[in-house]
């Protein structure tokens, strides 16, 4: 007896709850049937641009307008992410041939119902906002050669090293744009890339990061690193007092003991004279000696060195 109440129990709680689903989905059914107007945002997009022209900017990239239709539409884009453009070739619009600007194109917003249209169908019921005239004006394409600087992170794997310096190719590249922009630019970076671990050679092609007003001829260009192994290495080298004096001088400690990473292929090609160690007087502490590095071979890299400093002794 008691099993059968909770369970009439639980038909009723299953009931109210679909009903309760059914009334909410009826609401809102009715809620998306009515008209509604909004206001969207329709970017820009201009074709037949001039090749040998730079656009100059501040210019219009959006158009506003209003909207009208039932809640389905207006929920519907914004449920699946729809982003509408228009787009404008420069052949639909008029050249201004007055004044002495002869680069000034320009089109009143109201001769643009058909792209309107084919953006969001000719159903659709609408006004445009703003603006009511599209300016666009161009200047002389100037040109500039400057370096190519690359933005990538790379992190090598443990043991590994870079055999050389990143390399660009090409790793200069002419921009073109107008004359002001040009001149604030000197240097063109690399989209910015990360690496990881990275145990061996790797190159890839990268484009290049522009201002919107600047094109680049090339606007990619090949990133090449190249990594090799390496391992760790100890060598003692002589000192060498880098004192005027004319008495003989004693430097303790005699010798500096150098830490380095090579490559396995190069580990013997290292050679104690391939190194010279200074001890050159502190003008701070005049007893002692600072011990720096004048010379060691290119292909390796100096990890540490000890001692820093030395002491001397002048014998008359």
């Amino acid at each position: 007896m008691r099993k059968s109440i909770k369970k009439i129990k639980n038909n009723k709680s299953t009931v109210f709850f679909i009903c309760l689903i059914l009334s909410s989905l009826l609401w809102l059914m009715l809620k998306l049937s009515k008209e509604y107007e909004l206001e969207i945002e329709i970017p820009i997009v201009y074709q037949e641009l001039p090749a040998d022209k730079a656009l100059i900017s501040p210019y219009d990239s959006l158009l506003t307008v209003q909207l009208s239709d039932n809640g389905f539409y207006f929920y519907g884009r914004q449920f699946l992410g729809i982003k509408n453009e228009i787009f404008i070739p420069l052949s639909m619009m008029r050249k201004n041939t007055s004044g002495d600007n002869l680069d000034h194109y320009y089109i009143t917003t109201t001769l643009l119902s058909d792209q309107i249209n084919a953006a969001f169908g000719s159903e659709k019921n609408f006004r445009i906002i703003s603006p009511d005239t599209i300016h666009l004006f161009f200047s002389s394409l100037n040109s500039k050669y400057v370096p190519v600087k690359a933005h990538v992170n790379a992190v090598l794997a443990p043991q590994y090293q870079l055999k050389s310096a990143m390399k660009l190719n090409p790793d200069q590249v002419t921009i073109y744009g107008d004359a002001k922009v040009l001149s604030l630019t000197d240097t063109i970076f690399t989209e910015s890339l990360s690496l990881e671990n990275i145990s061996q050679n790797y190159a890839t092609e990268i484009s290049l990061k522009l201002l919107h007003q600047l094109q680049a001829s090339p606007s990619k260009v090949l990133l090449n690193i190249e990594v090799e192994k390496y391992t760790e290495a100890e060598i003692q080298v002589p000192l060498t007092p880098d004192i005027l004096s004319d008495k003989k001088i004693n430097i303790f400690p005699k010798n500096v003991r150098i830490r380095y990473a090579v490559s396995f292929e190069k580990y013997k090609e290292v050679r104690m004279e391939d190194f010279i160690a200074l001890a050159s007087a502190d003008a701070n502490s005049p007893e002692k000696l600072i011990i720096r590095l004048k010379k060691y071979p290119e292909f390796i890299r100096i990890i540490d060195f000890s001692p820093k400093v030395a002491e001397y002794i002048i014998i008359n």
